[in-house]
């Protein structure tokens, strides 16, 4: 038997996550023993780990302190977190991704007024929030950000005190309104949420609020629930679980570190509201959302609506930056997506489910929305063994191809 220990917090969504996906792996090496401890992400190692004998170790490290001691093991060890300089996670969530995808929801729903949030700086938190800018940027839009105000100094994870309240509570009531704001940790999103539950600031009305990594007890506290992105813990901890049975098996590792794309964002409360004031495209987004599943064609919703073809795409384009055809083909690949994740359905069957005329097109369009093939993403998020038990309305990432070929 191996002698696993991991250093893993079990006081957050995403540490159980990351553990459910170690442990599934350990139950099918069958040789494993794991030790694991209940801890908090800013625990330091136990007193005991000095005498600690085992084979291999898989942490978060949150200090430098845990980061020296964690070194004098001469034992194989991969590390989730590290602080980006000295100490490098092996195994992560892909920061860039989801800076992009947090970024597109707001622009699909026609915010022109965004923000980004992080209590402090770290390597991960700076990825998440330029990749937030960038995007924005490209589109032609600029972001609000609070300079840090935990401090200049990087951290392994910054960690939210109240002597922060003062500054942000100034910074989210001179924010312009509606705005689509974005935390990059749901610890982060939950002290904003109190904060304007406290000051009258209206969620969704006033800021529609995403947070980071879908911790389903963080998620479901406040009211509204907060629509959050799903970093795909578990997949994280499978894939640090392979990487570490390689080093101690002296197998090759491939390239590092992996990199594992999101889930998506899981819709909830702080995100149900529609910024575009203008009537006729509010109301083709309803119709769209409603009816994309159906076959819906640009035709037909200019009837609906009234109005001629050229003047609701010239319409269109301008609240949401892509044509009517566009939101109805992106529909119908996020709904086939949550159907390729929890049904058995043939390709064809969820084709024709999602408004799609013929299997060819389908699959080409997916394609071209995703960078995979049906077939390909149904197996990537069987290997993930995603479960979605809170909500059916996933906004879901266009995962990264080059990252998942790595990963396959």
């Amino acid at each position: 038997m191996k002698n696993i220990l991991l250093l893993v917090e079990t006081s957050r969504g995403f540490g159980r996550g990351v553990i459910k996906g170690i442990s599934n792996y350990a139950h099918e090496q069958s040789n494993w023993s794991i030790q694991f401890l209940d801890r908090s992400l800013h625990e330091e190692v136990p007193l005991w780990f000095k005498e600690w004998q085992g084979d291999g170790i898989i942490s978060r490290c949150s200090s430098d302190s845990m980061a020296r001691l964690l070194r004098r093991k001469e034992v194989p060890r991969v590390e989730l977190l590290g602080d980006g300089h000295k100490v490098f996670s092996e195994v992560r969530a892909c920061d860039v991704t989801m800076g992009k995808l947090a970024a597109t929801w707001f622009l699909s729903r026609g915010f022109v007024n965004f923000a980004c949030f992080s209590c402090g700086r770290s390597w991960w938190s700076e990825k998440r929030e330029k990749s937030f800018e960038k995007t924005l940027a490209d589109a032609g839009h600029s972001c609000h950000l609070l300079p840090h105000v935990d401090s200049n100094e990087s951290r392994f994870h910054p960690f939210w005190r109240y002597d922060m309240e003062k500054r942000v509570t100034q910074w989210l009531v001179r924010l312009p309104k509606p705005i689509g704001l974005w935390a990059t940790a749901d610890d982060d999103a939950i002290q904003l949420h109190t904060i304007c539950q406290k000051k009258g600031i209206r969620i969704p009305d006033e800021i529609s609020l995403i947070g980071t990594s879908n911790d389903l007890l963080i998620c479901n506290i406040p009211r509204p629930n907060l629509s959050s992105i799903d970093t795909n813990a578990y997949r994280i901890g499978y894939q640090a679980a392979e990487l570490l049975n390689n080093r101690m098996n002296g197998a090759s590792e491939g390239s590092l570190p992996i990199i594992v794309p999101p889930i998506g964002i899981v819709e909830r409360g702080s995100t149900d509201y529609d910024p575009i004031p203008d009537d006729d495209i509010h109301q083709a987004l309803q119709i769209i959302r409603k009816e994309a599943v159906n076959g819906l064609t640009v035709e037909e919703l200019s009837r609906m609506l009234g109005l001629s073809r050229r003047t609701l795409e010239r319409n269109f384009i301008k609240w949401t930056g892509r044509t009517p055809k566009q939101e109805i083909i992106r529909l119908g690949i996020e709904n086939a997506k949550r159907l390729l994740r929890e049904s058995s359905l043939t390709l064809t069957a969820i084709s024709f489910r999602c408004g799609f005329n013929s299997l060819r097109y389908f699959i080409a369009a997916f394609r071209r929305e995703t960078g995979m093939t049906p077939s390909s993403y149904r197996s990537f998020m069987q290997l993930s063994n995603y479960e979605n038990s809170i909500s059916d309305v996933v906004y879901t990432s266009s995962l990264l191809q080059d990252q998942v070929d790595r990963n396959r």
